[in-house]
């Protein structure tokens, strides 16, 4: 038996880091969006006991080290199976990019393989079995477009799909999230700043506080948000730790017009979504 799965990347709208917790992460007050850019996983059950990674497209690891070889080995523990399973996973989201593809490819596998299974685990418990794996596998596990993500961004709030398009730009280089954490220097309240669900949150502000950081390791990318601006952006942000930075645009022709314009002048990959949910409406 096989089950085929495309894994979303997701953007982070606002992200406002909070109190450092003691577990050594953060509290964080952020939102989740998934977009139309995928990886794409086929999941087999074999009768050879044992997990066989297999990646193509990306340098990722095929071991015990891989997000997704992770999230098969926790399920069919906490199941006590000694099922034999191969994942193919073919790589088209940027590696340590801010945009969240090794924990959506872990949640990919929960879901693929617990449904092989015959379907033990609800989602709930499938986004509890990931959390340890990664703090926004939750999000990637549970079927909603956006979601407020509070906490250490485990605990979701569904949130309104914002119709949009949105151009991606990721320069040739990855960053580390421990890294940007580890260089960033609380200033912000205790209090994040609210946004109201029933407006595009671009129509307030974006803000992402981990953004300073990564653009004083890579000043490069201040000139493409300059850019996104310049080529007809509502608004740029970086996603996540980055170094992937996006920008908002009202329709398909500006996107596609910022996209092209950026391909020439940066050296990087640059792709042109749409939130997940909104693909077949207007």
């Amino acid at each position: 038996m096989k089950e085929r799965l495309r894994a979303p990347a997701k953007i982070n709208l606002f992200l406002q880091v909070l109190e450092p917790l003691p577990s050594g992460y953060h509290e964080i007050y952020t939102l989740f969006q998934k977009v139309t850019l995928f990886d794409e996983l086929e999941i087999e059950l074999v009768d050879i006991p044992g997990i066989k990674l297999q990646v193509t497209g990306g340098e990722v690891p095929e071991g015990e080290t891989n997000l997704a070889f992770k999230a098969a080995k926790v399920l069919l523990d906490e199941l006590g199976s000694d099922q034999g399973v191969r994942i193919h996973l073919r790589k088209v989201i940027p590696v340590a990019a801010g945009l969240g593809g090794g924990s959506s490819d872990a949640a990919a596998v929960l879901k693929g393989v617990n449904k092989l299974l015959g379907a033990p685990l609800s989602q709930e418990e499938l986004a509890h079995l990931g959390r340890p794996l990664g703090a926004d596998i939750p999000f990637f596990v549970w079927s909603y477009g956006a979601a407020l993500g509070e906490g250490i961004g485990d605990i979701l709030t569904p949130w309104p799909v914002h119709k949009a398009f949105y151009v991606l730009f990721t320069p040739p280089y990855e960053v580390s999230t421990a890294t940007v954490y580890k260089k960033l220097r609380l200033t912000r309240r205790k209090e994040p700043f609210i946004y109201d669900p029933g407006q595009p949150p671009w129509l307030r502000g974006l803000v992402n506080d981990l953004e300073k950081v990564t653009l004083a390791l890579h000043p490069d990318l201040e000139e493409v948000k300059a850019a996104f601006i310049a080529f007809g952006a509502l608004a740029t942000l970086m996603s996540g730790s980055g170094p992937t930075v996006f920008g908002v645009f009202d329709q398909y022709q500006r996107a596609t017009q910022a996209a092209r314009a950026l391909a020439s002048r940066f050296s990087g990959r640059v792709h042109v979504v749409r939130p997940c949910g909104m693909e077949d409406k207007g």
